[in-house]
């Protein structure tokens, strides 16, 4: 292996490391609602996150088995695949939301802007260390923030959902005392 394949390599790390940080920024400013439910999901129900994140795996399993098959099943699959993707990355910007508020208040006078940044680098560079980060903090994060996102999108849904009509058109005009 000469030098320059070996800087090309840890050129082509660092690369995904800030892309991934750009990507999870990205999802945490465009849909702020969505990403602040898989932060509460996250860090207030950690262990039903990686429970679905883990249950999560299965679905993903098939749609890479159907990737293999015939043309509609090699569609289905990439949509199981890219949906699945997009789930985690909202999953991940939670968590990065989770590293900004700590960043935040750990006496640091940064915007929330320079805490997400930081926050969503400090868990990019985590995901890149080599063979910790790899084999142990990448398979959990992940996992984790597959959940989360599954979750948020659940609970975005059941929020969505309307309550039924309260009417109370006597007492909003005034005329029941």
């Amino acid at each position: 292996m000469t030098l320059a394949q070996v800087q090309a390599a840890a050129a082509f790390v660092s690369y995904l490391i800030l892309t991934w940080a750009g990507l999870i920024i990205a999802v945490a400013l465009l849909v702020p609602g969505h990403a602040d439910r898989a932060r509460i999901q996250a860090q207030d129900h950690t262990a039903k996150s990686i429970v679905a994140g883990l249950a999560m795996l299965i679905p993903i399993a098939f749609a890479l088995a159907m990737v293999q098959g015939a043309p509609l099943l090699r569609f289905l699959g990439m949509l199981v695949i890219f949906a699945s993707a997009g789930t985690l990355v909202l999953g991940s910007s939670g968590i990065a939301l989770i590293l900004s508020k700590r960043i935040s208040g750990s006496g640091t006078d940064a915007s929330e802007f320079g805490g997400l940044l930081r926050g969503a680098l400090v868990y990019s560079l985590g995901l890149g260390f080599p063979f910790v980060g790899w084999f142990l903090f990448l398979p959990v994060a992940l996992i984790t923030s597959l959940g989360a996102g599954v979750r948020a999108l659940i609970s975005a849904r059941k929020a969505a959902t309307p309550a039924a009509p309260q009417y109370e058109i006597l007492t909003n005009q005034g005329a029941a005392q």
